[in-house]
């Protein structure tokens, strides 16, 4: 009787720590480096603005839109940082007509900012939001 308690408390123990150690940080950490999100679509972006009418001039070509979320470990803050680059693309030549990127340090937990000028406000939609 002793003999299989001990056998199944380890048992026990390896699957708990097993959990804890691999499968845990996966179900609880929001964002881990390496991690990765991309998305393509087609479209037009309206950035064919006329400051001096005021209006949009109506020649905003179809385009290729493309975002990527890349997160990776920042090695001189040691802080998760998520990079984001969206691009507009030619449909004919495939190559950029527009670009944006931008480099965020987020709470690999939650997902929100962790830089004091954006503090409060979340980088990726957090998870288990509650209507308030």
């Amino acid at each position: 009787m002793k003999k299989t308690s001990l056998i199944l408390g380890s048992i026990l123990l390896a699957v708990g720590a097993l959990w804890y150690f691999l499968i845990g940080p996966r179900l609880t950490v929001r964002v881990y480096p390496g991690w990765t999100w991309n998305a393509q679509f087609i479209g037009t972006n309206n950035y064919s603005w006329d400051a001096a009418t005021d209006t949009f001039t109506g020649a905003d070509p179809i385009n290729i839109n493309k975002r990527d979320l890349i997160a990776s470990m920042d090695s001189q803050t040691n802080q998760l940082v998520i990079t984001d680059k969206y691009s507009t693309l030619d449909p004919q030549t495939n190559k950029p007509t527009w670009e944006y990127i931008l480099a965020a340090p987020v709470d690999p937990q939650t997902g929100a900012h962790i830089s004091e000028a954006f503090r409060g406000s979340y980088f990726l939609f957090p998870r288990n939001v509650q209507k308030t």
